[in-house]
């Protein structure tokens, strides 16, 4: 087999006001590894990075044996324009899509230039399926790898679990590239900002994620059964991404850092004894986040933490969360309180929202000790319980709206105009309100080392005319 290229497409959309983030195209390097250690030649493009149609036209594909194309479905279409010049090129190169679209609609395999899908995890998918096509085997026994005659006898709809989805503890590091890891920045409020970040990694802890929320995709790559890599092997990695990479900027990548608290323990105890310096970022579930672990996590390392709130109503709060908004306001506090940044998640356009509650929490935010706003809207992507409940409320089709910067779906009370000025507002309300602003002076006398961080991030408020 000739040369495999492998392509990450995510169009690099803006985050709600803030630059998108610059980041290594995780899910590919690990693909890309397990297919180098099969003996294939792998080469790794992320239009994060690189001009990939610039990169597309150059490369004769006649040389070319496989290339993998990974999306999201707000990219899908982009990468399925990528996949179509790619044919015009070569009709012999075979094209596999994966990632979350994929894993989401497998029927993407009806569109011409798509040979194969992946539903779900790809490493040792697309390493199997690479093997079958260099030995001309019949990669229809392959579970998870769909192609066209096996999407019409609904192979598909088979249950994928098997030995192919076990988290191995000797799982290959990805196949990274210096100028990738270089290049890759976490914008927003974060320590150290942008500016000093000299190389920025992601790192796997566990795939899988136990609360299945019926607007989460994730579910339909990793599956809900928690798995853990082996701490002696991500302490491993993250000290060679230390000595070979340079790195002072770690983001853990797991759904949920904190879904197991012994397996925290464990990894910052490690972290800790094995004296590695090095500043981190993580996402956690509001759900069992106290004092005390969180005060190990800075220990070891950790400066900022993202906690999926969702909603202030109560009800909401109690349906999607699980607990009450005391609850939300001890976990923060605590974190604030260890001079931890704070990162909260909200949504605006759940169903059956009303006006008065969005317009009402600027003034519940300002009660809670955050650092940072992210406020998506409320996005049923396919493959969803949401988006199989929801889709006749959905007001368009075109997945590049898919990107939960927009209200996709129907409120006959609130207009998407009246939504997008709503958040706006909340936004404004809430970084300018004098409740914030003393919040973060008292922060920054407490843990002085934080101001140049703020300072940068007030910096990207002012420019996008936010304060």
């Amino acid at each position: 087999m000739n040369r495999v290229i492998l392509v990450e497409i995510t169009s690099n959309r803006k985050d709600n006001f803030i630059n998108p983030n610059r980041l290594e195209p995780l899910g590919i390097e690990y693909i890309g590894a397990h297919a180098s250690e099969r003996g294939y030649t792998v080469e790794v493009i992320s239009d994060t990075f690189d001009d990939v149609e610039g990169r597309i036209n150059k490369i004769d594909f006649i040389e070319v044996s496989v290339v993998g194309i990974s999306t999201f479905t707000y990219s899908y279409k982009k990468g399925l324009e990528i996949a179509k010049r790619i044919k015009r090129k070569n009709k012999r190169t075979i094209i596999v899509f994966g990632g979350v679209h994929a894993s989401s609609c497998p029927d993407i395999i009806k569109e011409d230039p798509i040979d194969f899908v992946i539903i779900g995890e790809g490493e040792e998918r697309f390493a199997r399926l690479l093997d079958s096509i260099t030995n001309q085997d019949n990669p229809i026994t392959i579970k998870g790898i769909v192609n066209k005659s096996s999407f019409e006898l609904n192979y598909h709809k088979q249950p994928i679990k098997g030995k192919e989805d076990i988290y191995k503890d000797d799982l290959f590091y990805p196949l990274r590239k210096k100028d990738f890891i270089k290049s890759s920045r976490i914008f927003g409020l974060m320590f150290p900002n942008h500016k000093d970040q000299n190389g920025v990694a992601q790192l796997v802890h566990s795939r899988g994620c136990k609360y299945n929320c019926d607007y989460c995709s994730s579910s339909l790559v990793f599956g809900n059964k928690i798995r853990y890599r082996n701490v002696s092997s991500v302490v491993s990695e993250i000290k060679h991404l230390i000595k070979c990479f340079d790195v002072n900027l770690l983001y853990f990548v797991d759904i949920n850092f904190n879904n197991s608290k012994h397996q925290v323990h464990s990894l910052c105890d490690s972290m800790i004894n094995e004296k590695v310096d090095l500043n981190w970022y993580c996402l956690c579930n509001i759900k069992g986040l106290n004092h005390d672990i969180l005060s190990h996590m800075k220990k070891a390392g950790c400066t900022k933490i993202g906690v999926g709130i969702e909603t202030l109503n109560p009800d909401n709060i109690k349906k999607l969360k699980k607990c009450n908004i005391t609850e939300i306001r001890n976990a923060l506090s605590s974190a604030d309180n260890l001079g931890l940044i704070i990162r909260g998640f909200f949504m605006l356009g759940l169903p059956c929202e009303e006006p008065k509650e969005i317009e009402d929490m600027p003034k519940a935010l300002s009660e809670m000790p955050i650092d940072e706003l992210r406020i998506p809207f409320f996005t049923p992507f396919p493959g969803t319980k949401s988006f199989n409940m929801l889709r006749n409320r959905l007001t368009t089709n075109d997945f590049d709206n898919y990107s939960t910067n927009e209200p996709i779906l129907k409120n006959e009370l609130i207009s998407k105009e009246r939504y997008l000025e709503l958040r706006n507002y909340i936004y404004k309300s809430f970084y300018t309100s004098n409740s914030y602003q003393k919040r973060m002076k008292e922060k920054i006398n407490k843990n002085p080392h934080l101001r140049e961080s703020y300072n940068a991030f007030f910096e990207e408020l002012s420019t996008e005319g936010i304060i």
